[in-house]
């Protein structure tokens, strides 16, 4: 029988192709103002994604949070890596 509880995917806080991808994409922007905003829009259209799959808003808001550090790690990481090069 199936069940009427939507299941993620995968923890947003362990996808590091994910976040990897995003702390690219908020690398290509010059000014903090535009990574904020890149960032924001990134976040605001997985979240959507995520209740349009029928997530809870509480759920959304745990895996955002948990999304946030990864990111931060991986800009860590590529901004390392780029200095290094």
């Amino acid at each position: 029988e199936g069940s009427n509880c939507p299941v993620l995917p995968f923890p947003l806080g362990r996808d590091i192709g994910r976040a990897r991808k995003m702390a690219a994409a908020i690398l290509k922007r010059r000014s903090r103002e535009a990574q904020q905003a890149q960032f924001d829009r990134d976040a605001l259209a997985i979240g959507r994604k995520l209740r349009l799959a029928g997530i809870t808003e509480a759920e959304v808001a745990r895996q955002l949070d948990a999304l946030t550090p990864a990111v931060n790690v991986e800009l860590a990481r590529q901004q390392h890596g780029r200095r290094q090069a």
